[in-house]
């Protein structure tokens, strides 16, 4: 899978070959994090994903900095994404805008992680500014959009790849929950159209049972990354990574062939 523009960061090429895998760590407190990050470094994890809303959720907003300059002396050189997931998209706790845009600025100001997800629905200004801003910091921007109660329309889909690309997104991210099979053809369908069109990478997902599939058949139907786990899920039907690595590199050598 090669998409028209890829992503580089600390040499893991997202949008070429097989789809990267994702770690996403949600402890509740340091010491969790930095269990978790410790087993997502010795797993088989092409990325790791910070899911703060966890933390902040018992903790607050405070000791943040200090716990991702902590969790990078983990991770080292593999890539960080940082993630305030709200509440109305799947996330732990509510935020307000405000202090969501300070919170993701201040994580770029002190070059905390090398790339910084954007909830799409919070509004296409704050959207463009933060990708803005970010970019600014040489921070990648994920702008991504999740349903779990549906999977959106074929032009609903197409309409929101293309607008946060459009809004200065890095990598564009869909994760909608199926109601049926055909809702996850419906989504596959849309990314492999939109991978052609678009000059970014795309992350998409079904989720729950019923999306399993579409975690590990990225490659196919052109999906740059993949998230599964080393503990906890994050979202509903992420698998072991290192069942998914074994899937992804399966799938990928019959492309290579």
């Amino acid at each position: 899978m090669d998409c028209k523009s890829f992503i580089n960061v600390k040499n893991v090429k997202i949008g070429i070959g097989r789809p990267k895998i994702c770690v996403p760590l949600t402890g509740h407190t340091l010491q969790d994090l930095e269990n978790q990050a410790k087993a997502a470094k010795d797993s088989e994890a092409d990325i790791i994903e910070l899911r703060i809303d966890y933390f902040i959720r018992e903790n607050g907003k405070e000791k943040v900095l200090d716990v991702i300059g902590k969790i990078r002396k983990i991770t080292q050189n593999i890539p960080l994404i940082f993630t305030f997931r709200t509440k109305e998209e799947g996330g732990e706790c509510k935020i307000s805008l405000e202090d969501y845009e300070q919170l993701n600025c201040a994580v770029a100001e002190h070059n905390m992680a090398d790339i910084i997800d954007v909830e799409y629905n919070l509004g296409e200004e704050l959207v463009q500014r933060l990708c803005k801003t970010l970019k600014l910091k040489r921070i990648n921007v994920i702008a991504s959009k999740h349903n779990f109660s549906m999977t959106e329309s074929e032009q609903e889909l197409a309409e929101s790849m293309n607008k946060m690309a459009f809004l200065g997104a890095d990598i564009v991210k869909v994760a909608m929950m199926p109601m049926d099979k055909f809702d996850v053809i419906r989504l596959m369908k849309v990314t492999l159209i939109m991978q052609e069109k678009l000059s970014v990478p795309i992350i998409a997902m079904s989720m729950g049972k019923l999306g399993a599939i579409s975690r590990l058949c990225g490659e196919f139907f052109g999906s740059s990354v993949t998230f599964a786990t080393v503990g906890d899920a994050s979202a509903p039907g992420q698998m072991k990574s290192e069942k998914v690595l074994e899937s992804l590199e399966l799938i990928h050598r019959q492309f290579e062939v």
